[in-house]
């Protein structure tokens, strides 16, 4: 991990606790007649991927370590890859007993470093933006407002790109 993985578990958690804590939306109007945690409501529509994407992206920037910095995490990215064999979109939303372990975690990581290069440092921000004015259906209606692409036709476009590159993962690039 690093010379101190509490900076690391600290930067992830902390991560979570802004993203998902963010003052917007109905959850967030809730909140104020019901308590601050009420705010947090929108996680639950949000797939796995998103949200363990952005705390381990930035635990992997804003620190020395992260898992974005491990042989072995950047392994359970790449061997789908290689072997053609790459988790959907639909299963990158949940965890599995199945490989690669950690699938929210390595499918979070790969995916959202794809859309903050595609789309610019701030997609993530704009995305959970839209998202959270109106978060009942998912961010899908909000990934497409800010790639102008459907979350799908993003997720081709990556696995594209880590396909013909297969180099070319955002692992152990920092």
């Amino acid at each position: 991990w690093s010379e101190s993985w509490l900076r690391v578990v600290f930067t992830h958690e902390l991560t979570h606790f802004v993203q998902l804590g963010m003052d917007r939306g109905p959850f967030a109007a809730a909140s104020k007649l019901f308590g601050a945690d009420v705010a947090m409501g929108s996680a639950i529509f949000l797939p796995g991927w998103m949200v363990e994407g952005a705390a381990v992206n930035l635990e992997t920037l804003l620190t020395r370590g992260g898992r974005g910095r491990s042989a072995l995490f950047e392994l359970y990215a790449k061997a789908p890859v290689l072997e053609g064999d790459l988790f959907s979109l639909r299963q990158a939303g949940y965890d599995s007993a199945f490989p690669p372990e950690g699938r929210i975690y390595v499918a979070g990581h790969v995916l959202l470093d794809h859309v903050l290069t595609e789309y610019g440092p701030d997609a993530l921000a704009r995305i959970m933006e839209a998202y959270l004015r109106f978060p009942f259906f998912g961010p899908w209606a909000a990934i497409e407002k800010v790639t102008g692409k459907k979350a799908s036709a993003v997720y081709a476009d990556m696995v594209q790109a880590l396909a013909t590159t297969p180099g070319a993962l955002p692992l152990l690039q920092f």
